[in-house]
């Protein structure tokens, strides 16, 4: 099917016209283009077919447009996708494209790139391939603005899940694709190149991307949604996290928005920066010590539980300000949330009664418990010794082991390198409990970073495939209360905050997301909602 080409020097002549006029009407000159920045953790990487971690995620909503949108409320609106229905057996979804979709190239967005996307994405298997893997039978393109996804089930949490399926340019991508037998007739499907560039019609495209130490987007002079009217020319996320970097930076007014990262001590002195203001807000993200169900001594249920209670919830707490003790795995900002599930407290008394019970009551000192967590964290090891200091209490071994995140992604990823707990924070990827559910639960999904309890139950696994099956809500929310209440019998998370992220914000930029923020991840980095005032910098810096 023939793609249909945008008239790119009538469009070069009204973007260069919109451009102009924008930046007049704020004051500002062509030669001084506005830049938004932030801090995040890093690698980071800008093919959407391998997006995943916060950092990849807040590039590809930035590069690439989303199927659906999400709401700030749950639930989606249309996008990319202008409207859709299903048929009556739930097995075949129908699209209809919004007409005057453009790439970054100037090419119209069309149903054939749809279909390219969602193939890639399912034959390179990574990312947010496990969405749909298994799900989609196969991807038709009816004309230029209609697509069609057979499913081989009923699949209840497709539209939410479509939050996470960015789509690219195919003949941008399939011009820079590399001859190799890796992907068969598609070559490396474009995967060199996408290293470094990108093939989206999201708000910005790749303007430099430094992969050891920033990614610089510009904005796509064909961007066809809405873009606020003092959204930056120029957005960059920098890889660095160190306290004293992102304090120098944000003096510096080289830095708009930080990482969620820093220690409440750090943020203290982010506040006192004049101009900087430190905000929060809920954003479906919760902290996770997974116990490894596959390995004596986390194998067993009641020494689990024995953890469970032997955690001091309420000192964690203080750690994180503003963020509150979980219900369960699913944060309480996702819609789908049990507030009646059981919810462990400190009690050593009962910790003591579940460990007696447990088969390795008798030799305790044999089984010593290996805490993992990310270094470098403050925070995080705090949260390990205050679990060590009470195991101690009740003669449990155990040690802490301060991982590196790429090291204990690789850790997560093997049953065997696996310790006994492994701490991570696990974010909604849509908005819907079911998001959280079915990678951190299932067993399909071991071997992730979410889900390094190798659990395998057949009960929970069948209500998750019940729960992802079923179209109507009401009964899907039912199934995840059911779900939930099952992970707090297992017991296989300590589960210390559910978190209310915080940022150091300069005063010269606004920020809607941060007042009604999104419950899935990435989007409430979507620059083109966030604007910048470049001559309130200037007066900061006393020009």
């Amino acid at each position: 099917m023939a793609k249909k080409n945008f008239i790119k020097s009538t469009s070069v002549v009204l973007s260069a016209l919109i451009l102009s006029l924008g930046l007049m009407a704020v004051g500002v000159s062509a030669a001084e283009q506005s830049i938004l920045r932030w801090a995040i953790d890093w690698p980071t990487v800008v093919d959407p077919a391998y997006s995943y971690c916060f950092s990849d995620i807040q590039a590809a909503v930035n590069l690439y447009s989303p199927f659906v949108y999400p709401r700030a409320e749950g639930g989606v609106d249309p996008h990319v996708a202008d409207s859709w229905k299903v048929s009556d057996d739930a097995l075949t979804w129908t699209f209809q494209i919004k007409p005057g979709v453009f790439f970054s190239d100037g090419t119209e967005l069309l149903a054939e790139d749809v279909k390219f996307s969602m193939d890639r994405l399912l034959a390179i298997g990574a990312g947010f391939s496990y969405l749909f893997k298994g799900s989609i039978e196969s991807t038709e393109v009816v004309d230029n603005y209609t697509v069609v996804f057979h499913t081989k089930e009923p699949f209840g949490t497709f539209l939410a899940a479509l939050t996470k399926f960015y789509v690219m340019n195919k003949d941008e991508v399939m011009a820079h694709a590399k001859a190799d037998d890796k992907y068969g007739e598609f070559g490396d499907y474009g995967e060199e190149w996408l290293v470094t560039h990108s093939a989206g019609s999201g708000p910005y495209m790749v303007k430099e991307f430094i992969t050891t130490d920033y990614l610089l987007m510009e904005k796509n002079p064909y961007y066809s949604f809405y873009i606020a009217p003092r959204a930056a020319d120029l957005v960059k996320m920098i890889s660095s996290i160190e306290p004293a970097t992102v304090q120098t930076l944000m003096r510096n007014r080289e830095l708009e928005i930080s990482d969620f990262w820093q220690t409440s001590e750090s943020f203290e002195v982010i506040a006192e920066i004049p101009g900087v203001e430190v905000i929060g807000f809920d954003v479906g993200r919760a902290g996770f010590f997974q116990l490894n169900t596959s390995k004596p001594p986390t194998d067993d249920v009641h020494f689990r539980r024995a953890i469970c209670y032997a955690f001091d919830y309420a000192s964690a707490l203080t750690l994180f300000p503003g963020s509150k003790q979980p219900r369960g795995p699913v944060p309480h900002v996702i819609p789908g949330w049990n507030p009646d599930t059981f919810q462990y407290q400190l009690d050593l008394e009962k910790a003591k009664e579940e460990l007696a019970k447990s088969q390795y009551a008798d030799n305790l000192t044999e089984y010593p418990v290996e805490i993992e967590y990310w270094m470098p964290s403050p925070d995080n090891e705090k949260m390990a010794l205050l679990l060590l200091s009470n195991l101690t209490k009740l003669g449990v071994e155990s040690f802490l082991s301060p991982t590196p995140i790429p090291r204990a992604l690789d850790m997560a990823a093997s049953k065997e390198a696996t310790p006994s707990m492994m701490f991570f924070e696990i974010a909604c990827e849509y908005p819907e409990a079911g998001a959280i559910l079915s990678v951190h639960l299932h067993s399909q999904n071991t071997g992730r970073y979410e889900n390094t309890t190798w659990l395998d139950d057949p009960e929970i696994d069948a209500l998750i495939n019940k729960a992802i099956a079923t179209i109507d809500q009401e009964e899907r929310y039912a199934l995840y209360y059911e779900i939930q209440d099952r992970a707090a019998e297992l017991a296989i998370d300590i589960l210390p905050y559910d978190r209310f992220e915080r940022h150091g914000v300069q005063s010269y930029i606004d920020w809607p997301q941060s007042r009604n923020p999104y419950p899935a991840t990435g989007f409430n980095l979507d620059a083109r909602f966030i604007e910048v005032y470049p001559e309130k910098r200037a007066e900061l810096l006393g020009k």
